[in-house]
């Protein structure tokens, strides 16, 4: 018995037309615009700032001690003579602004539970607490990965 190919064939032949040919039209559409990326490197600090606020500059990484979180990421990017630091925290790439008090940067890092990190630099390293309002709490040491 002999299969007749040529049907198959040209079915083959449409379905791979159609997709070139839109292939070509989503070619076309406008690109989306994406959300602004944080830079990877910090601004220096201008002479005005105070070195406590200064000392808090660059990328740093940690791991939490509790919640299996992995690895985190805290970018300082900019610091001002009134110690209001510019930063980007974890996988997002939105940067906020808080101010350095008396030697620690606090902002709410966990919008879900209104849980709030505290950095302190101490020595080469950064400590973190977390806490939420539940009574969650965690800790971290943060190492300088960059400027």
């Amino acid at each position: 018995m002999k299969t007749n190919l040529l049907p198959r064939t040209s079915f083959f032949s449409a379905v791979f037309a159609v997709l070139i040919a839109s292939q070509n039209v989503l070619a076309q559409e406008k690109p989306v615009a994406q959300s602004p990326v944080a830079p990877t490197e910090s601004a220096k600090p201008s002479a005005d700032v105070p070195a406590a606020c200064a000392a808090f500059l660059g990328s740093w990484v940690g791991k939490w001690t509790r919640g299996n979180i992995g690895e985190t990421q805290l970018r300082i990017l900019e610091v001002d003579q009134d110690c209001q630091a510019k930063y980007s925290y974890g996988s997002s790439s939105r940067i906020s602004t808080a101010v350095i008090k008396n030697g620690s940067l606090s902002f709410i890092c966990n919008s879900s539970t209104g849980g709030t990190c505290v950095f302190e630099v101490s020595g080469k390293e950064l400590t973190a607490n977390y806490s939420n309002p539940a009574g969650g709490i965690n800790f971290a040491y943060f190492r300088k990965t960059g400027p």
